[in-house]
């Protein structure tokens, strides 16, 4: 039971609190007074959750937070539960058990998002339903009253469903099919198949076998082709290797024509040059035979004219040294110069003074001096050009004479022996130059011993391959060839069968025993496509069946409910027929067509299959029930007729349970209350954004 609910900055609630007892309640104001925030309040508190389609403006404008608290009894102990949801939806949980007045905390949570599953979890725990459930056992929303005995059959068939969660099947057939399909995709990951290639694998080991049966002639023909080439090829091996040898000899006997060839033009282009060399030698050896005649009269004569040299030296030198005395005397001879027959020192009378002081005579014997200079030096210039030239000559003399040392000549004769060695070197190149050009190789193995040996080896090698013949011995290894490529192509065939062989064996083998699982596996997934339509099926046996309790269950408890209401209808029986499901009123025998019956009696039925199916769901922890605007779009006198329903279910009691059925009315319609007897009735008005509770009674 609903003991308290407290309202704090939720949704137009400042801080409100209402009280609630067992037995009828009334909630009694205009539209948008605030009434059913009381219900947002409960299942808010309870289950963070709440029946308005946005979970936006549940705190108060203006206001940090808002909070809602709900106090409840279950089997006569007490619990608290109390959100707090900021502006920014921060969520604060607690729920608590009041023992002797503390309370003692159960379970909490806090989150950046409605709803705290710790708590919740502990609530659905102890009172035993969730939110959805809570709302089809226990609240009773605007205009849906009488829903459930006016809507078509078929709409009563999915209410049911949803009501025992019969609809859930499909979503747990949707779980068969996803274990299905997730175990058919392991399946597919570890063997490449599933149970539905089957047939495939059966198709693939017939394969396999035919390609077994086919390939096993195939490969005896195979073998049998194989051994006779091999036995033709290695006849042909043995006649090649024999000729090859010759074929190698013939190779030789060109490489080494060539290399006769080859060495004979490079030793014609040396010998060549080594007759160019001897002919300048020769010509050179010719000049100087000519200059080296006369040489020590060369020599000779250079000494002459060395010594005639050395006296002309003396001589300028003798005269030189009597030039410096003479030139030293002038001076003396100035300053000794008698002036008017006396002595300049003295100042004596001098007749005369000697010839070597006297500046006339000095001068004099000075010029004669230089003339004699002069004239030594011009003879000596001449013989030193003299002796130039013959030192030149002398040279040249020396050059021909190292010239002719340098190539062992030293007289004409010798010479001329040079000259008829060169010319038969000549005549040598002109027949060796003549027989290349003619291929006669005996003449060219003439021009040196190496070429001589060369030629001695051609001469073996063409002894040895007289008797060869070229063509035949290629058409020879063309045959081999064309052998051994039909052994590779034989070979190829062969093992492209044996492979295939071995892979169709592999194939039967693995496909064999992957089968053999597929098999496990078909069974395993028929069985549970078995379950998924019998079981889970939303027609199928078990849900008949539960379907079928549950319209037993709820026509049973509706039943027992109607006979405590002051009616003409003492029992109510659900019926399914097809996918149907009907409602059936009875008095005794009689059948009363919900048509007929009044708009009370009307109420009065769906009332008592609410409390039925209530019951089915397992609502009795709680124990209330909330009717919200039940009088919409009722006229006055059915709107009078529930009224006195309603007033006989203030005082009823659940089957199970030794205490009144707590019932709230959630409605505008204030003055249908004016006459009864029902203390507990508050009255909201909204003052402002604010929702404002005052206590009141129908007498009042």
């Amino acid at each position: 039971m609903i003991k308290t609910v407290q309202l704090t900055d939720f949704l137009s609630h400042s801080d409100n609190t209402v009280e609630l007892d067992s037995g009828l309640t009334v909630f009694i104001g205009h539209n948008g007074s605030g009434k059913s925030s009381v219900i947002d309040a409960i299942t808010f508190a309870l289950f963070g959750k709440h029946t308005r389609d946005s979970k936006k403006g549940l705190v108060r404008i203006g206001a940090s937070k808002g909070q809602a608290s709900v106090e409840f009894s279950i089997n006569e102990r007490n619990y608290k539960a109390i959100r707090t949801l900021s502006a920014k939806g921060t969520l604060t949980a607690r729920f608590y058990e009041i023992i002797d007045g503390t309370e003692k905390l159960i379970a909490e949570g806090e989150r950046s998002q409605l709803g705290s599953d710790t708590m919740t979890h502990a609530i659905e725990s102890k009172i035993g339903l969730d939110f959805e459930k809570i709302k089809i056992a226990s609240i009773v929303q605007q205009g849906e009253l009488d829903y459930i005995i006016k809507v078509q059959p078929k709409e009563f068939k999915e209410l049911l469903n949803s009501i025992i969660t019969i609809d859930k099947l499909d979503s747990a057939s949707g779980s068969i099919k996803e274990i299905k399909d997730n175990f058919r995709k392991h399946i597919q990951k570890k063997f490449g198949y599933d149970d539905t290639h089957i047939d495939v694998l059966t198709q693939n080991i017939s394969d396999a076998e035919e390609e077994i049966k086919q390939s096993k002639p195939k490969l005896k023909k195979l073998e049998l082709e194989k051994s006779e080439q091999e036995k033709i090829i290695q006849e042909l091996k043995v006649q090649v290797e024999k000729l090859a040898n010759k074929e190698s000899m013939l190779d030789e006997l060109e490489t080494r024509k060539n290399e006769l060839f080859t060495y004979a033009r490079e030793k014609i282009k040396e010998i060549s040059n080594k007759n160019s060399e001897d002919e300048e030698k020769i010509d050179e050896c010719k000049n100087s035979l000519t200059v080296i005649t006369g040489e020590e009269n060369l020599e000779s004569e250079i000494k002459t004219i060395g010594k005639e040299l050395d006296d002309i030296k003396v001589q300028i030198l003798t005269q030189n040294k009597e030039k410096s005395r003479l030139d030293g005397h002038i001076s003396l001879a100035e300053k000794l110069k008698l002036k008017d027959g006396k002595c300049p020192v003295c100042d004596s009378e001098v007749g005369h003074l000697k010839k070597d002081f006297q500046i006339e005579h000095i001068k004099q014997e000075t010029k004669s001096i230089t003339e004699k200079i002069s004239l030594l030096e011009k003879n000596q210039n001449k013989l030193e050009e003299k002796a130039d030239v013959l030192d030149e000559k002398l040279e040249i003399q020396r050059n021909a004479k190292a010239i002719l040392a340098a190539n062992n000549i030293s007289n004409a004769t010798e010479l001329k022996q040079l000259e008829q060695d060169l010319s038969s070197k000549k005549n040598q190149i002109q027949q060796v130059s003549a027989a290349l050009d003619s291929g006669q190789l005996l003449q060219i193995a003439s021009i040196d011993t190496h070429a001589k040996k060369i030629f001695d080896t051609i001469s073996k090698l063409d002894i040895e391959t007289k008797d060869f013949d070229r063509s035949k011995f290629l058409e020879l290894k063309g045959t081999l060839d064309e052998n051994q490529a039909q052994l590779r192509q034989i070979d190829t065939e062969y093992g492209g069968i044996t492979e295939r062989l071995q892979k169709a064996k592999d194939e039967v083998s693995e496909s064999t025993v992957t089968l053999n699982e597929l098999k496990i596996v078909q069974d395993y997934v028929s069985q549970l496509e078995h379950i998924q339509k019998t079981v889970y099926k939303v027609d199928g046996p078990v849900a008949k069946s539960l379907r079928s309790w549950a319209l037993n269950t709820i026509s049973q408890n509706a039943s027992r409910y109607i006979e405590m209401l002051n009616t003409k209808i003492n029992h109510i029986k659900l019926e399914e027929k097809a996918r149907n499901i009907s409602i059936i009123c009875k008095r005794g025998s009689t059948q009363y067509d919900l048509k007929s019956l009044s708009g009370g009696e009307r109420v009065t039925v769906a009332i008592a299959l609410r409390l039925g199916m209530a019951h089915l769901l397992g609502s009795s922890n709680l124990n209330f029930m909330i009717l919200d605007e039940p009088t919409s779009y009722l006229d006055s006198e059915h709107r009078l007729e529930l009224v006195k329903v309603l007033s006989q279910l203030s005082g009823l009691k659940r089957l199970d349970a030794d205490r009144p059925l707590q019932l709230l009315i959630i409605t505008h319609d204030a003055e249908i209350f004016e006459n009864s007897m029902i203390d507990n009735i508050y009255k909201f008005s909204k003052i402002g954004n604010e929702t404002k509770i005052e206590t009141s009674s129908a007498s009042n």
